[in-house]
């Protein structure tokens, strides 16, 4: 990772940054996926000038398998593998305070922020495969179950435009076909 100024020093030697995920702005820095060979796949901070590990999440040498990662409400959520939950979990950092779970009854597939709304698409044992929502002001939430008899998002990348969200979904009864959601 460099910056404009000269580059930022190498304070973890052998670092190399993940081309998959963009760096989240957090509190004056970045917060990126990086990878060294002390701690392998895990989130770095930096400043500009110095790098630090924000947690080694999967402890040892090992890989955090990182899914999404993305900036929200000056806190960066992302959504890995969990050895502890074995299975992928979100979780948040707001770059004070150790990484937090936001759940682990949901197996989240996908991270969108559009309008000031965290959507998140995935799985849970009673909804099965749905979208749901963060707002800042309340927990996740279910945003709408197309099909109360099981999965009804296909794991397709949800896309907002004209102020609609849009997402192939199943109702059960006319198979799969794209659904707008209008949050207002």
């Amino acid at each position: 990772m460099w910056v404009s100024n000269g580059g930022i020093p190498d304070t973890i030697p052998g670092a190399r940054t993940n081309h998959d995920f963009a760096p989240v702005p957090l509190n004056n820095g970045v917060v990126f996926v990086g990878e060294n060979d002390s701690v392998g796949e895990e989130l770095f901070y930096t400043d500009g000038t110095t790098v630090s590990l924000v947690e080694d999440f999967t402890p040892g040498t090992d890989e955090t398998y990182f899914y999404d990662v993305i900036g929200y409400n000056n806190k960066v959520y992302f959504s890995s593998y969990s050895q502890t939950y074995n299975q992928e979990v979100l979780h948040v950092y707001d770059g004070i305070n150790p990484i937090d779970t936001v759940t682990t009854q949901l197996r989240p597939q996908k991270i969108l922020v559009v309008n000031g709304i965290l959507y998140v698409e995935g799985t849970d044992s009673h909804y099965a495969q749905e979208l749901y929502m963060i707002d800042g002001n309340h927990p996740l939430a279910l945003v709408v179950d197309v099909n109360p008899n099981g999965s009804s998002v296909n794991k397709t990348v949800p896309y907002w435009w004209n102020g609609m969200l849009y997402f192939s979904a199943n109702d059960g009864t006319h198979g799969e076909e794209l659904w707008a959601y209008d949050p207002n």
